[in-house]
């Protein structure tokens, strides 16, 4: 028989007992209880973010569309939405605003606001008499001009293989993305010899098909692939209106001052029915000059002299722009008395009618009438000293250094439109090259050849030990009209 003190004593553990099984299933509620809200909140946080990610895509579909479209904007904006899981119905609400109502751009034209609104029942939440939550996400965005492309290189050419290439030995080093729309499951990008392509860490190698590196070389950027493809930002740019005939060049030093016969002012000037080259021989060896923007029917050659080219528009029609004699400079300068490198010209490369039937019937004066009659942009820093600054006069087509006629490929398959061949010290060809249906080539030198973007059908990039600069400097290269998110 147990004593009065052992019975005092068991009674003690058996509440001690007691005590220890409702704390501890007091604790057990309390961390289920915890436990559970995490859970909740943890995918509280995973719709919202799903859902600020479908309306962020929703306002960018839609901003396309402004300000010219509110209908299209507003369909553009609801089917995303839809496609990313959120239709109006049941606890979702999907409101399009244009212009927004609410925040920083509320009111502002051009502008569109997506709000994305959804109740989601708690799983365990109502432990706690929290039986829901109310979820929702905005976003804001607006189509504006003035946006730089983050890409260095663009190719458009949608399936051929090797569709930017770049060959031989010496260093490229692009400061934005490279983007090949190319679906070729080979090479679609293709590196060779024993130079090197460099991206900056920032930027990247976006391909849609394959990427090849082979040779000594090496090919250093953050490889994507396979990558969306791109469509042609400035496929909506349009061409810039002809304009008159340019003011004769002007005659500043030397010893031959007579207008070459081509040339607007010379004894033979062309003339859009009678399209002529403007042709500096190399008998202008030793002269200076400034040349006029206008329209060049027939085309620009400099074999030799120094060219001051002032600021504007060089429409060429049908014969193409070469520059290529030795000791031959050119420079973009301020009119109309600057001599030092300055903003900014444009070439602008079409097709004349009449030098289309012209060379359509001598075909040795196109490399292949039958396809366009125009010819190549060739700057041959090799043999000339070229430094040229694009456009930057106010116009939509600032930041352009070369835009060929988006109809046109010279040619044909194979021939390239655009030739620029470094030299032994800096080239500069800054500005953004557009040549959206033929072949870009730049050959460098044992120098440094400097431009900045360049978006074509096709692009070769043939290194000779010196160093090409692609960099993709906001302050130079074209800007477009993009949506983007501001709230």
């Amino acid at each position: 028989m147990l004593s009065t003190t052992d019975r005092r004593s068991s009674a003690a553990v058996t509440r001690s007992d007691g005590q220890v099984l409702v704390i501890f299933a007091l604790s057990l509620f309390t961390l289920l209880l915890f436990a559970a809200l995490a859970f909740d909140t943890g995918m509280m946080l995973l719709q919202r973010r799903d859902q600020q990610d479908a309306a962020d895509a929703a306002a960018l579909a839609g901003a396309f569309y402004l300000p010219g479209s509110a209908g299209q904007a507003r369909t553009a904006a609801t089917t995303i939405s839809t496609a990313n899981g959120y239709t109006t119905g049941g606890t979702v609400g999907v409101t399009v605003n244009i212009p927004p109502t609410s925040g920083d751009h509320a009111g502002q034209s051009g502008a569109i606001e997506v709000v994305i609104a959804d109740h989601r029942p708690s799983i365990f939440g109502g432990l706690m008499g929290v039986f829901g939550w109310d979820i929702g996400a905005r976003a804001v965005a607006v189509n504006q001009n003035g946006v730089a492309a983050g890409f260095s290189m663009l190719s458009l050419d949608p399936t051929g293989c090797d569709a930017i290439q770049v060959n031989g030995k010496g260093n490229v080093t692009a400061n934005g993305n490279i983007q090949v729309n190319s679906t070729c499951a080979g090479e679609a990008l293709l590196r060779s010899g024993s130079g090197t392509l460099t991206v900056d860490a920032s930027s990247a190698c976006n391909v849609v098909g394959g990427i090849k590196d082979k040779g000594a070389g090496s090919l250093n950027c953050t490889q994507n692939t396979p990558a969306p493809a791109v469509p042609d930002p400035l496929s909506g740019l349009a061409a810039p209106a002809k304009p008159a005939f340019p003011t004769p060049p002007t005659y500043v030093s030397g010893s031959k001052s007579t207008i070459p016969g081509g040339c607007p002012g010379g004894a033979t000037a062309a003339t859009e029915a009678a399209p002529a080259v403007c042709q500096f021989t190399s008998s202008y060896a030793g002269t200076t000059w400034r040349l006029h923007p206008g329209y060049y029917p027939g085309g620009i050659q400099l074999q030799a002299g120094t060219f001051y080219w002032e600021p504007g528009i060089y429409w060429i029609g049908g014969g193409g722009v070469t520059i290529n004699g030795t000791g031959t400079v050119s420079t973009s300068v301020l009119a109309p008395t600057g001599t030092t490198l300055d903003f900014g010209i444009l070439f602008y490369n079409t097709e004349d009618p009449a030098f289309h039937a012209q060379c359509a019937t001598s075909p040795v004066t196109a490399p292949n009438p039958a396809v366009d009659c125009v010819q190549q942009i060739q700057l041959n820093g090799a043999q000339a000293t070229i430094n040229f600054y694009p456009l930057m006069n106010g116009s939509i087509f600032d930041g352009l250094i070369v835009y060929q006629d988006r109809n046109l490929d010279v040619g044909g398959p194979g021939v390239d439109d655009v030739v620029i061949n470094g030299g032994t010290s800096t080239m500069n060809v800054r500005g953004t090259i557009y040549v959206p249906k033929g072949e870009v080539k730049v050959n460098g030198g044992t120098g440094t050849m400097v431009t900045d973007q360049v978006i074509a059908f096709r692009y070769t990039i043939n290194g000779n030990g010196g160093t090409i600069q692609l960099l993709n400097n906001q302050d130079f290269e074209f800007k477009f009209q993009a949506a983007g998110l501001v709230e």
